[in-house]
């Protein structure tokens, strides 16, 4: 009932005048005839050109493609190598050494505080920008592990109760992670690419992404067992090459068209690797880059 069509499908079907009708409503009564024309021209040189595939080795072999592509599985990488679904998969023993009756219970504040740092950052991400978050985001990371170790190793050898601070590392930790290295991997992996490559990217990216999960799920038992409260210890380590790595290497995209974007990656010099249509959404309104 609440879920309409996408307008670039009805594009792609050749249903022009139902796609411009939904646009009206999506975008508002103050869009104007202009804007919404020139968005489905868009959309359909953006479809015209996504029907010509290309394939991973592709995205290899050509030096424009091979950077962005190598800075999306890097960062697909990071997010799940950082540790936090081995945060998630065992959060319950924190929470029982920090005294929780029902330890679950403590889960469940961990998803919350999860969604309410999500919700910021979907506030500041178009203000500050991606790579700041994800500076941000992989030091804050860093930090937090130091924290939680600290806290899992002096505990017993001062034998004090530590177990609120242990707490306190694992929250701090899962904001941090939804600041940054949660959401933003997918929205810069996505905005590197131009409309021919940006499927296949993605699509690759994110099977990267999922083999490195069920890896830090299959792997993490192990480590906890070879290295005790200095579990984290590695985590922090994998943050804090994130943040060096977001710095140096990763691109800012807020609000730049493809080929701005290329023309930072590759030192100014502007590449032709993408077919892309040449309009960009900056500042909430679409304008062809000439």
């Amino acid at each position: 009932v609440f879920i309409v069509e996408s307008p670039r499908w009805l594009v792609m079907q050749g249903k022009h005048g139902k796609a411009r009708e939904l646009l009206k409503i999506l975008r508002g009564e103050a869009e104007t005839s202009e804007l919404l024309n020139m968005e489905i021209q868009s959309m359909l040189e953006v479809s015209n050109m996504e029907r010509r595939e290309i394939s991973v080795g592709t995205l290899v072999r050509n030096p424009r493609l091979r950077l962005p592509f190598m800075i999306g599985i890097a960062l697909m990488v990071f997010q799940q190598f950082s540790g936090i679904n081995a945060v998630f998969y065992y959060s319950t023993g924190f929470f029982t050494r920090a005294g929780f009756s029902d330890p679950y219970l403590g889960t469940v504040l961990a998803g919350t505080v999860n969604v309410v740092a999500t919700w910021f950052a979907v506030e500041l991400m178009d203000r500050a920008g991606r790579k700041a978050l994800l500076v941000l985001s992989s030091v804050g990371m860093t930090v937090s592990s130091c924290v939680l170790t600290f806290a899992m190793v002096a505990g017993p050898m001062l034998q004090i109760e530590l177990g609120y601070l242990e707490i306190f590392g694992v929250l701090l930790y899962v904001a941090f992670f939804e600041f940054g290295l949660g959401p933003i991997p997918w929205a810069i992996t996505a905005e590197l690419f131009g409309a021919v490559e940006r499927a296949t990217a993605m699509g690759a990216c994110s099977c990267i992404n999922w083999v490195a999960s069920f890896l830090v799920g299959l792997l993490f038992p192990a480590v906890n067992t070879a290295l005790g409260s200095y579990t984290f210890l590695p985590f922090a380590l994998i943050t804090l090459v994130a943040s060096f790595f977001s710095y140096y290497i990763v691109p800012e995209t807020k609000g730049k068209s493809h080929k701005e974007i290329e023309a930072e990656m590759f030192g100014g010099r502007e590449g032709s690797s993408s077919l892309d249509s040449g309009y960009s959404i900056v500042g909430g309104s679409r304008s062809k880059n000439n």
